[in-house]
């Protein structure tokens, strides 16, 4: 059998947007129902410096969901197969209301930077060099494999460890990664990962704002005693939404891609393990 020559042009993603699904969460929120289970703590819960440490963070988070990380946290340590955040959250006991977890991930993410702030006092706390040493801190991009109809901030990028029925390229996600290299006495250099940040390709920004139709205008409203933003947004099939911003001023591009926070249901996992560090923290 003659072997395919692998060709060294850089693929192009073959990916059609996924309809719009059947479950509709708004419809749910509608109602409340007064038999569900919520979720107070963790099947079991962190203890000791751990718990410490993750307190550090929730210090950072707004105090009404800031409980829910340390329950997140319980279920990374836990949980076992596919690093997913349903996994932790089974891992973690997580009952009727996993779907405000999910929520609370994304005030993670839309506040990384002060988590990452809050990290980095832990870190420094516990393996600072003394007084006036040098403290190593090193880049790193690594992609992370993707598949789906579409994965929205994926693009094509080099495949920097490819194995033998890999290709040159691959499709996903790239992480950029800030960390402390710091030295163990007994582990050498320990890379300890302070903030990760999705990098996109200028090519491929143009892409994520494909198909985003809307109307935008002023307004009164009796709720605000004041002026608002309105943003009408219609989607893939012939429903719309609107949605507002009491910040008149604020760009239309702001709230969009505040509502787009708001409703994601999964965070994409950069290419080091989040426990480690806390392992190391720990210690």
């Amino acid at each position: 059998m003659v072997q395919r020559k692998r060709s060294s042009k850089r693929p192009q993603p073959r990916h059609k947007k996924q309809s719009k699904s059947q479950h509709d969460k708004r419809k749910r929120l509608q109602g409340r129902n007064p038999g569900r289970k919520k979720t107070s703590k963790a099947k079991v819960p962190l203890s000791g410096v751990m718990a410490t440490a993750v307190s550090a963070l929730q210090a950072v988070m707004d105090r009404r969901i800031a409980f829910r990380l340390a329950i997140i946290v319980a279920g990374m340590l836990l949980a076992d197969d596919r690093r997913t955040a349903s996994s932790w959250f089974v891992a973690a006991g997580v009952q009727d209301d996993w779907d405000r977890f999910y929520d609370c991930l994304i005030s993670i993410g839309r506040t990384s930077g002060n988590l990452a702030t809050a990290v980095l006092g832990l870190v420094v706390r516990k393996f600072a060099p003394g007084l006036g040493d040098r403290i190593l801190v090193g880049l790193d991009d690594s992609p992370t494999p993707r598949f789906g109809p579409h994965v929205e901030g994926a693009g094509v990028h080099h495949n920097p460890t490819p194995g033998p029925a890999d290709g040159e390229w691959l499709y996903g996600h790239n992480w950029v990664t800030l960390a402390w290299l710091a030295t163990h006495p007994l582990w050498s250099v320990i890379a300890l990962p302070l903030r990760s940040m999705l990098y996109v390709r200028e090519i491929d920004v143009a892409k994520l704002a494909e198909n985003r139709q809307y109307k935008t205008f002023l307004a009164t409203s009796h709720l605000t005693s004041g002026v608002i933003r309105v943003v009408i947004l219609r989607f893939e099939d012939p429903s719309w939404a609107p949605y507002f911003c009491t910040d008149s001023s604020a760009e239309v591009r702001d709230i969009l891609e505040a509502v787009a926070a708001r409703w994601a249901i999964e965070m994409s996992q950069p290419h080091y393990d989040s426990r480690e560090i806390l392992y190391q923290l720990a210690a």
